[in-house]
């Protein structure tokens, strides 16, 4: 979104937004962008909105997010991505120190859902980066192709400099399931997995990774032993047919 001065061509101030999903819409709250899941065309914009401090991001220690909704009024959040209720979660009084990872959702009286992810990675990753998408997945089990655990996923693209790092704003962050996919290329050393995105409900929640079309299911394909050079597939696909839309990334994987 761009303020373009009257010769139609000079941009005066811009600013990028990332792809929104199906039934999503961002809002102005307390002077920071938002995600809201309740659209309103022709009506006036919720207020009840909660603003996380920062956004969803890598760590390795611990992080501090604070919330704030214009509206005032209580607010009250999960660490596990589901929706808060009554029943389910905790008010929301202060600063939180995270020291593991956590999926933030927070709704202020009644209002809409803000998700965050926070990961923690080993300290030793703290600095790596990559001139390729970087995609983080965490899994609350060991995977197999039988038994889909859940999990914590986020997605970071390279930023103004051509690399993108592990320890920076996430692109794209969900909860979801996860778990390894086919029967041969379940003994490889590296394996492809299958993906569902999952919003507060644990119904699909369809993203658009990478620029790709909006989609709750998503394949990693990690052809290990049939293709080593990872160039195959990406070539046939790029040929002009009917094909599936491929991006390369570099894949951090945790089951535990």
């Amino acid at each position: 979104m761009a303020l373009v001065a009257p010769d139609g061509a000079d941009i005066i101030t811009s600013m990028t937004f990332p792809p929104l999903e199906t039934d999503h819409r961002y809002v102005l709250a307390d002077g920071a962008y938002a995600v809201s899941n309740d659209p309103t065309p022709g009506k006036t914009n919720a207020t009840n909105v909660v603003t996380f401090s920062i956004k969803g991001q890598a760590f390795t220690d611990k992080i501090v997010v604070e919330m704030s909704s214009s509206a005032g009024g209580s607010i009250r959040y999960t660490t596990d991505g589901k929706r808060p209720s009554l029943f389910n979660g905790t008010n929301y009084s202060g600063p939180i120190t995270l020291t593991k990872t956590a999926l933030l959702t927070a709704s202020a009286t009644g209002g809409p859902f803000t998700t965050e992810a926070f990961i923690q990675i080993a300290p030793e990753l703290e600095n790596r980066t990559s001139d390729i998408p970087l995609v983080i997945a965490i899994a609350d089990w060991r995977l197999s192709q039988t038994n889909q655990r859940e999990m914590t996923f986020a997605v970071i693209e390279p930023g103004t400099d051509g690399r993108a790092h592990l320890v920076s704003e996430f692109q794209i962050s969900t909860r979801g399931r996860i778990r390894t996919r086919g029967e041969t290329s379940n003994s490889f050393p590296q394996k492809p997995l299958r993906v569902e995105f999952w919003d507060v409900n644990g119904d699909d929640r369809p993203l658009s990774p990478l620029g790709m079309p909006g989609e709750a299911d998503w394949v990693l394909n990690a052809r290990y032993d049939f293709d080593r050079t990872l160039l195959h597939n990406a070539w046939i696909y790029e040929l002009g047919q009917w094909a599936p839309r491929t991006r390369f990334v570099e894949l951090y994987l945790s089951e535990s």
